[in-house]
């Protein structure tokens, strides 16, 4: 498969250093899913949003709402709300509808009894929706969306934290030396180039994780 020692030893390279990775990967996914990461930046995103930082007004009312605590199970916090099941569910909250069609009217009085900063917001989103509930409903799936992106942001930023120091630890007690394992793979018949090209030929052949590219 590989033709020369350059090349198999490059390709011995790139393998230890894509399973590292996976590992890596593994990892913080595991530790992502104990902790619940995803769940509580969510949950900061949407405090943020609502303004309520102390999570006892508008927040607590929201996730206590059908359509949110129907995304998740066992009275845990979702990891993730639709945009437009953030919208209907926050437009209930506020102005619940009297009739099959909430009027202007009642969308507006619902928007009166919320907190100063947070009626500015709304009437700000009712105007850009030219004061039709309908498409008010859309700007407030886009008020969600941008904000969401905003919190995915602050939720990159600390698993790449993480990763990191997993990355560490992981290189660390592995004790993998990027100069020990060269010196490994480029000598001449190798014991640890043989055996990573088996381990490659047989990851090939049960086949790689979707999106990894091919060795072959």
């Amino acid at each position: 498969m590989f033709g020369s020692a350059i090349l198999d030893t490059a390709i011995g390279l790139i393998f230890v250093f894509l399973l590292i990775s996976l590992v890596v990967s593994a990892a913080n996914e595991l530790l992502t899913a104990f902790f619940n990461w995803r769940a509580k930046n969510l949950f900061v995103g949407i405090r943020e949003l609502l303004q309520d930082s102390s999570a006892t007004g508008l927040v607590t009312f929201f996730y206590e709402h059908p359509l949110i605590r129907s995304l998740s199970a066992n009275n845990q916090k979702p990891s993730y709300i639709p945009s437009r099941s953030f919208a209907l569910a926050v437009l209930d909250i506020v102005s619940p509808a009297t009739s099959s069609n909430r009027t202007l009217e009642e969308l507006n009085a619902g928007i009166d009894k919320l907190p100063n900063s947070l009626q500015v917001t709304f009437r700000v989103l009712v105007e850009e929706a030219g004061h039709d509930v309908e498409r008010f409903k859309t700007q407030l799936e886009i008020w969600f969306n941008n904000t969401m992106e905003r919190a995915s942001g602050w939720y990159k930023r600390k698993t790449q934290i993480i990763q990191l120091v997993l990355a560490f630890a992981i290189v660390g007690l592995a004790n993998v030396d990027t100069i020990r394992i060269t010196r490994g793979l480029s000598g001449v018949n190798s014991p640890l180039r043989d055996s990573i090209k088996d381990a490659a030929h047989s990851l090939v052949a049960a086949g790689l994780p979707q999106g990894l590219p091919r060795l072959d």
